[in-house]
């Protein structure tokens, strides 16, 4: 009887060990949310190389299928956004568009303006991959 407990423990253990590795191996790209918060971060952060793995293969097409290209003519602009307040999320069944509030500083960390933006996702492969950006309204320092 005492094997038998001592079965069923270890049973239970392996079984919660494992819902927690698989658990831990889901990509954030499984939600809208889980993308949007991705792609704040690589902005935020300037990680380029994160941004265009978090694109779709139709934005990777339209800049020419070169992820170093599309990160020398990010770099260029100078200004890059520092903070990015989500102000809503439109989700369908395969597109989402997210309007967010992008606060930008230039490369010397001066304030360079604000601007609303809406971002579109659409999902492909099994999750969700920025699609593209507008600028709705901009404003100055």
């Amino acid at each position: 009887m005492r094997y038998m407990r001592k079965i069923v423990s270890l049973l239970v253990i392996l079984a919660l060990l494992g819902m927690g590795v698989s658990c831990s191996k889901r990509d954030t790209r499984d939600t809208v949310s889980g993308a949007v918060a991705m792609v704040v971060e690589y902005k935020t952060s300037q990680n380029y190389r994160g941004l265009w793995n978090a694109s779709s293969v139709k934005f990777q097409r339209s800049n020419d299928g070169d992820p170093v290209e599309y990160e020398r003519y990010a770099r260029s602009y100078g200004v890059h956004p520092d903070e990015i307040e989500v102000m809503g999320v439109d989700e369908r069944n395969t597109e989402a568009r997210v309007r967010v509030r992008a606060h930008y500083i230039q490369s010397d960390g001066s304030v360079a303006g604000s601007a609303v933006e809406e971002w579109r996702f659409v999902r492909e492969n099994g999750g969700w991959f920025v699609d593209g950006y507008r600028t709705i309204s901009e404003s100055e320092k």
